[in-house]
């Protein structure tokens, strides 16, 4: 079975960074979606399963920080990461989303921080009785096969309708 293809959802107001991320995204094997505007971004957030979302601050309309504060209500278990251009943002702006990043950090960084977010989502790798470490997704129950070596889950489904507590 093929690595897993974790969906992105990215909104962002200015056409080149967003189709730049997605870009970049979609060459590292990763599913995206993507929005021009807070309003087009919450509705495919709650039409499509969606792993993870990378989100602008500043944008006409309705700011990142309120369109995050909407999707957490409606799907609080999908990590947030928030974009912006400008300088460190008050705490207060940052409540709701999992991580912030400056748009000027290299795409590695990009990479490595949607990267832990979508990690973040699952329980710690546990042990079966057969030996098999796995972490269970808590959107389906899935239990994924985990590879220690490669530090990530190898897309080999163990078992399903698991929930972890």
């Amino acid at each position: 079975m093929s690595r897993l293809k974790a969906t992105i959802l990215c909104v962002d107001d200015h056409w080149n960074g967003l189709i730049g991320r997605k870009m970049l995204l979609e060459s590292n094997g990763y599913q995206v979606l993507e929005a021009t505007g807070g309003d087009t971004g919450l509705k495919l957030f709650l039409s499509h399963s969606v792993d993870a979302v990378v989100l602008d601050y500043q944008m006409p309309g309705m700011n990142g920080d309120v369109v995050a504060a909407k999707m957490k209500r409606a799907k609080s278990h999908v990590p947030i990461m928030l974009l912006s251009a400008y300088g460190p943002l008050p705490k207060s702006k940052l409540e709701v989303v999992d991580t912030f990043l400056s748009k000027s950090q290299p795409p590695k960084i990009l990479l490595s921080t949607v990267q832990d977010l979508l990690n973040s989502r699952f329980t710690w790798p546990r042990i079966d009785a057969d030996g098999h470490y796995y972490q269970i997704c808590p959107d389906c129950g899935t239990a994924y096969e985990y590879d220690w070596t490669l530090m990530r889950r190898t897309g080999r489904v163990l078992a399903t309708g698991l929930r972890h507590g």
